[in-house]
């Protein structure tokens, strides 16, 4: 019988390092009269020869981490012109009898010969690379290739087949059928599910991963209150329509999985700071695909320096304005998120494009740019130290970060010591659209990623819901 894994997918694209073009046409098919955008990664359930090794959820992943970056889609990072990531590239015949990897024949496999080799100069990957293989991957690749190689498109252009839900020991548990899958799989790893938790342990978790925010006293009171069956399913259905839900889902994310789409990775093998540029500001760091800290607070004042909004203050600062200026807190408020930020420091305008254009001839435009551009660096430095080192990237997007060439290069001057060098060819060139701004010699990838994000959720909507 097959074994069941799961398996996180997404859509993979093509990097096309010059193209500013659009993604595509777009399909959408109504469920049940609404059209479902609550989930932009979905578990699928994959049935998996056991004792097998299976290219899409064990290699794939494995060379995209390993690999890719030296031998995957990106023209401009590719070494010898030797892709691994197409059926040409993986099997194509070299010299002495040799392939790049010969289905079934692991002393004719070149792939195989580089990763067991001692020698320095043809051991992969490179030493100098700081990727490494251990001796449990070094195995799996060589059962793989043993096996026959069994290469796969991706996911994305395989046919869908109907997967049938298995049938668990405990029917009760089951509430639908994700729970079936979750169940086997525990059943198979003879595990027990965990006690539901309490009630309000339950809403504070569905609004912390959902908004980012815990949920209100009165939220959680008539949570507690109502025992219905479908509480939850009704406070599901109001944090995914509140703009907090937007907010924590639609920016950072969405700019590491494009990201992850354009080196051949799954998210979830991203390490990286992410920078949304734009009237409203955010620094994220991400390990493994997921937020350890963020520039976002409690409330939007929190961070950057934004268009009318100061950012990071002293909290003192309020009760001193008070005093001195003898106002309420409400015209204080309203001085910090209106009247502040690129707009209090320049006089001028919260517009980057007017204050770049005015950077040389108007000092208090060259004092808003500089500063709004120091405090990103402050950020990515400090993501860099909460990440130790497992950073492979620095993303930037939204209006400023994907157009300003200008504020780019000046977050990133005198960057060196942390990896991070900037082409400046490539930063001039990369307006508006996906490219890598970084040299050659950077040691972390700097990539400017095209946040639209009304497209890329609706994409994701169709894949989800199919033709």
């Amino acid at each position: 019988m097959a074994e069941w894994q799961p398996e996180i997918k997404f859509t993979m694209q093509p990097f096309a390092k010059q193209s500013c073009a659009g993604r595509g046409p777009l399909r959408f098919k109504k469920w049940g009269g609404r059209l479902l955008v609550f989930a932009l990664l979905t578990l699928s359930a994959k049935a998996v020869e056991p004792g097998r090794v299976d290219y899409n959820s064990q290699i794939r992943p494995l060379l995209s981490d390993r690999c890719f970056k030296c031998h995957g889609p990106d023209e401009k990072a590719r070494k010898k012109k030797l892709r691994l990531d197409t059926r040409e590239g993986m099997f194509k015949e070299l010299a002495d009898g040799f392939a790049v990897v010969r289905p079934g024949d692991t002393n004719r496999s070149e792939l195989v010969r580089r990763i067991l080799t001692t020698d320095g100069d043809d051991a992969m990957p490179p030493a100098d690379s700081r990727l490494k293989l251990s001796t449990a991957e070094k195995n799996l690749l060589q059962r793989w290739v043993a096996e026959g190689a069994d290469f796969k498109a991706h996911w994305s252009l395989i046919p869908v087949e109907k997967i049938m839900a298995p049938q668990p020991r405990d029917a009760k548990w089951v509430r639908n059928p994700i729970d079936a899958f979750i169940l086997a799989r525990l059943d198979a790893e003879k595990l027990s599910p965990a006690p539901e938790a309490a009630r309000e342990t339950l809403l504070r978790r569905l609004a912390l991963d959902l908004t980012g925010l815990p949920p209100t006293l009165a939220e959680l009171d008539s949570f507690i209150a109502d025992q219905s069956p479908q509480t939850y399913a009704v406070a599901v259905e109001r944090y995914l329509n509140s703009p907090a839900y937007g907010e924590r889902m639609a920016m950072d994310w969405l700019d590491l999985a494009r990201y992850a789409e354009l080196v051949g990775k799954l998210p979830t093998q991203v390490s990286a700071v992410t920078l949304h540029l734009g009237n409203g500001c955010s620094a994220t760091a991400i390990r493994n695909g997921q937020s350890i800290d963020t520039s976002m607070g409690f409330t939007p004042l929190e961070g950057l320096v934004m268009g009318t909004r100061s950012g990071d203050l002293d909290p003192a600062l309020v009760g001193y304005l008070a005093r001195q200026e003898k106002v309420d807190a409400a015209e204080i408020d309203n001085w910090f998120n209106q009247r502040s930020g690129l707009l209090g420091l320049s006089g001028l305008s919260n517009d980057m494009r007017e204050l770049t254009a005015a950077y040389d001839s108007n000092p208090r435009a060259r004092l808003a740019v500089d500063v709004f551009c120091y405090r990103a660096r402050k950020y990515i430095g400090a993501y860099l130290i909460v990440l130790g080192g497992a950073a492979q990237a620095l993303i930037f997007s939204g209006g400023i970060g994907e157009n300003s060439s200008l504020v780019r290069k000046k977050i990133l001057s005198a960057m060196e010591w942390c990896g991070l060098s900037l082409d400046d060819a490539d930063n001039e060139r990369v307006i508006g659209c996906d490219g890598r701004i970084s040299a050659a010699q950077s040691k972390l990838d700097v990539f400017v990623i095209h946040t639209d994000e009304e497209a890329i959720i609706a994409r994701e909507t169709a894949r989800i819901i199919g033709d």
